[in-house]
């Protein structure tokens, strides 16, 4: 999309609004992830999980380093 030179009214409100739940809604997808994680890794059928924000994830101190402990919005994980 591209807003051009100048934005809409319209569009620079949308914006305003998305900028200001931002942080709220990330803090939400990373709690998400870590629940998602979490079962995945009890899960007889899941071989493997990848969260950093998992205690036993090879990335773990480099999430509280970097992403002050929240892990981040994504899981990877491999099925048997």
């Amino acid at each position: 999309r591209n807003l051009g030179g100048c934005m809409s009214p319209d569009n620079a409100w949308m914006i305003v609004q998305g900028i200001e739940t931002l942080s709220l809604r990330m803090e939400r997808h990373c709690e998400n992830a870590l629940k998602v994680a979490e079962y995945l890794k009890a899960h007889p059928k899941v071989s493997w999980v990848r969260y950093p924000g998992l205690k036993d994830d090879s990335q773990y101190e480099k999430n509280l380093k970097y992403l002050k402990g929240n892990g981040g919005p994504m899981v990877v994980f491999g099925i048997e």
